[in-house]
């Protein structure tokens, strides 16, 4: 809904009213006490998001993005624990994140000079990182599975954006009887899924209890460690699809603001070569003066608002 439309309807029913978008009630608050009041005050409340018909059929409800309750409380809650153990956001991850940055500058150098969509270069060292994490391990660029995995997580993000999706999303109750548009989007959620369960398997052969090494080795502990218990939601189906949760997630969305970073650097380059100064400035340093980098942090501030 436009903003006017609902700057309207709340002039006619109030301040909390409710839009109905096919079969899904939708509803709309408006104005500043109303919305604090719920995503302030009763933000756990009010913290989950709409499970669509569509994504009920993909998802199932199960993982991160697409449950609810005590099942988005207990899958949410584990994975930013263990995501902060295996380094997110710390120096543990660094030199994967190095890593792959390397590469990437010698892919570009490469090209030498002629144009190049770095699009693809860049989506491939994000979730090289993020497998990384989940799996504990990274993928040659060249890899046949790898390829295949980015090609099928770029596929279901991008069916988000199509007419079928809105149809789907609309008209369920018709559309979950006409196979064909949506046959190529079920099949590249399956790759993803197929992978996820296959790296499992090969994680349950290998767990040393003593010595996790990624996320999916602190969940199967964590299934153990929680089986007897009757509130745990820690199973495989919903590790399974954590797993494409994050992958997908964490790729898009990190991918989507590294090529904007790219592209509001090459309109502005006097902002580049701040950038490049400060930044190279920095790698003189020891310690690191990480947080002296004012304008790579306005700049990423810039992109992300």
């Amino acid at each position: 809904m436009h903003l006017k439309t609902t700057k309207k309807a709340a002039q006619v029913y109030g301040n909390i009213y409710t839009v109905w978008g096919g079969p899904e009630p939708m509803v709309i608050l408006s104005g500043f006490k109303a919305i604090k009041e719920a995503l302030v005050k009763n933000s756990e409340n009010f913290a989950g998001r709409p499970v669509t018909p569509f994504f009920k059929v993909v998802t199932k409800e199960k993982g991160i993005i697409f449950s609810s309750g005590h099942t988005w409380k207990q899958q949410r809650k584990f994975g930013l624990v263990t995501l902060r153990k295996l380094g997110l956001g710390k120096k543990g991850v660094e030199n994967q994140i190095q890593e792959e940055a390397q590469q990437l500058v010698e892919t570009f150098a490469r090209a030498k000079g002629q144009p190049i969509d770095p699009s693809i270069h860049i989506t491939n060292s994000v979730s090289n990182v993020v497998c990384a994490l989940v799996f504990g391990h990274r993928y040659s660029v060249e890899d046949e599975e790898f390829l295949q995995l980015m090609e099928s997580a770029d596929y279901s993000i991008k069916f988000g954006g199509t007419i079928f999706h809105l149809l789907y999303e609309v008209l369920p109750g018709i559309m979950k009887h006409i196979s064909w548009p949506y046959k190529k989007a079920f099949d590249a959620v399956d790759v993803v899924l197929s992978l996820a369960r296959k790296e499992i398997e090969m994680h349950r052969r290998q767990l040393a209890e003593h010595d996790p090494r990624d996320y999916i080795d602190y969940y199967l502990l964590q299934m153990e460690k929680s089986k007897n218990d009757p509130t745990s939601t820690y199973t495989e189906e919903n590790l399974v699809q954590c797993i494409s949760d994050i992958i997908i997630a964490g790729t898009d969305t990190t991918s989507g603001t590294l090529q904007w970073t790219m592209l509001l650097m090459l309109v502005h380059q006097d902002v580049q070569g701040h950038c490049r100064r400060q930044g190279l400035w920095c790698l003189r340093q020891l310690p690191s003066h990480v947080r002296a980098l004012r304008v790579c942090h306005g700049l990423r501030n810039d992109v992300i608002v």
